[in-house]
């Protein structure tokens, strides 16, 4: 056949992966993000 658990066990590690990179991305960019009219 053609390995349909492995593609589908790839896509999920895929899928968690990216998943963990945008949230530490979104956790880290808190402090360099510029927020429009923060200095009032």
């Amino acid at each position: 056949w053609f390995r349909m658990g492995i593609a589908s066990a790839m896509a999920w590690i895929l899928l968690i992966a990216t998943l963990i990179l945008t949230l530490i991305q979104l956790r880290s960019s808190q402090g360099w993000v510029y927020y429009e009219g923060e200095e009032e």
